[in-house]
């Protein structure tokens, strides 16, 4: 019976290895895998180490924040963008996993123009 070209290839070779997957370095952070968003327009989910896509929902909310100057006083306005996962994860606008933001309450001596 006739070698396929693959067979013949393996017989050449002393040990075959299977291909290991790629890991995802930027995604070890502090001694440990974590999941990171990346992207700018078309943002993606990479969880753990060798980086499998999220294929649920990314959805991106802003909320308010206030530049303070050295005083503590607020001095202006300013809007940080989320990102949040169909099954509850919040990510910050770095990428990196977080807790649920909230808004600052207003200040009522700044004006604010809403995005």
């Amino acid at each position: 019976m006739k070698k396929t070209r693959i067979e013949e290839i393996w017989d050449e070779q002393e040990s075959f290895e299977p291909k290991k997957p790629h890991r995802v370095v930027t995604n070890f952070v502090g001694g440990e895998w974590i999941d990171r968003v990346y992207g700018g327009d078309k943002k993606r989910l990479l969880q753990g180490e060798f980086g499998k896509e999220y294929k649920g929902k990314l959805t991106e909310k802003k909320f308010r924040r206030y530049r303070k100057g050295f005083d503590g006083k607020a001095e202006s306005v300013y809007y940080q963008r989320y990102t949040h996962t169909a099954d509850g994860r919040w990510f910050d606008n770095g990428g990196m996993p977080c807790e649920k933001p909230h808004h600052e309450p207003k200040d009522p001596n700044i004006e604010e123009d809403d995005e």
